[in-house]
């Protein structure tokens, strides 16, 4: 089986859920539901179309033996690394509040991507959490979270 049937499927399954639990469950009435059907189906069709890719020697899906110092490199693990701290980052600005959290986590991220400059390192999310604030909360009039520390 080749990476991209198995991307295809993945994608497939995402159309099947979206269409038969997600859309049903959070979208009231049929008019709301036309564009996210909508949506859904022109996801589905490039799915259906790496569904019937014929394999190639560039994209087969090999299984090589566990090292896992390469494991820790490779694009899979640092990806999943990355949705897990998002995922952690959305619980924690609950927790913590949006500044805080958001300054935590961009750090992690400018670290995880490779920023090594203490300027870098400190003149980004101040940049960065200053024109969020500037934006959402002064000129929106939006909220933004709080939480146990700010």
């Amino acid at each position: 089986m080749s990476r991209d049937r198995c991307i295809g499927i993945l994608f497939l399954l995402f159309c099947v859920l979206l269409w038969f639990y997600l859309i049903p469950t959070y979208i009231k009435g049929t008019e709301q539901a036309v564009y996210p059907q909508l949506i859904v189906i022109i996801l589905a069709i490039p799915s259906v179309g790496m569904l019937f890719r014929r394999a190639t020697p560039q994209n087969a899906l090999r299984f090589p033996a566990l090292d896992l110092h390469r494991l820790m490199h490779s694009v899979y693990a640092r990806t999943i690394l990355l949705v897990v701290s998002y995922a952690a980052y959305l619980l924690c600005v609950d927790a913590l509040g949006f500044f805080s959290a958001s300054v935590l986590f961009c750090l992690y991220y400018m670290f995880f991507f490779g920023e090594r400059t203490l300027k870098g390192l400190l003149m980004t999310p101040a940049i960065l959490l200053g024109c969020t604030y500037c934006i959402i909360a002064l000129f929106l009039k939006y909220p933004l979270p709080k939480g146990l520390l700010f």
